[in-house]
């Protein structure tokens, strides 16, 4: 009877990765893509892997930079929660979220978010001219990352682009090797990041790149998903 009562009164929830339903081989999961860069980048090797008597997500990163991406419209009005786990084996030594030269990360989670129409002109006008020039570009995104050199829970703007906001959900070797769970609020991360109100989500990604750097690295990744309020 208490499990009924606790079921109805749980929060609903969308499903982004279910990877611990999956059998262990080539990360080939329905509902995901690669997400590439162009030929003049080598892509990380993803895998399904067994891992602490679950199946995970396994990304080995060596001086390459590509990522998987589930391609889903999310209304946040119900659903403005990302929940995921995560661990890494070490940061990058040169990683810095303020540089270009730094600009990787063991992990990350990607979020695109939707065409905002009311957004400023010079805005809109920039995506347009971006899209022209390199096809389907997001229109404002969130990189919740792993750092190496920003403090945890700081945020910065990406320094390739200023539509891109990165927020440092853990930072430095202190807990690698341990996996981490985590809860943010899209909405709220949104405001702090634009100063505006997102119109939805278009997609979220799973990235591990070490190009930059030139360096390597090992994260996993367990099951995302996407929560309403309780």
């Amino acid at each position: 009877m208490w499990y009924l009562i606790l079921l109805l009164l749980s929060p609903p929830s969308l499903p982004v990765g279910t990877f611990s339903a999956l059998e262990p081989g080539p990360a080939t999961i329905p509902g995901w893509e690669p997400l590439t860069f162009g030929s003049g980048y080598s892509t990380t090797d993803y895998a399904l892997v067994r891992e602490g008597g679950r199946v995970v997500v396994r990304a080995d990163s060596r001086g390459s930079a590509s990522g998987l991406v589930r391609r889903m419209d999310v209304d946040l009005a119900r659903f403005p929660m990302l929940e995921w786990s995560w661990r890494i084996d070490r940061v990058h030594p040169a990683g810095d979220a303020t540089r270009r030269s730094g600009d990787d990360y063991p992990a990350r989670v990607y979020v695109t978010f939707a065409f905002d129409p009311d957004a400023p002109l010079t805005d809109r006008m920039a995506h347009r001219a971006a899209s022209a020039l390199f096809g389907e570009v997001p229109f404002r995104a969130i990189n919740y990352i792993w750092a190496n050199r920003l403090p945890q829970s700081r945020h910065v703007p990406n320094p390739y682009t200023s539509s891109v906001c990165m927020i440092a959900v853990r930072s430095g070797n202190g807990l690698a090797g341990t996996w981490q769970s985590e809860r943010r609020d899209l909405v709220a991360d949104y405001r702090m990041c634009f100063s505006r109100e997102p119109v939805g989500v278009n997609g979220i990604a799973i990235m591990t790149d070490s190009d930059n750097t030139k360096g390597s690295a090992t994260a996993w990744y367990g099951d995302l998903r996407i929560v309403g309020r309780p």
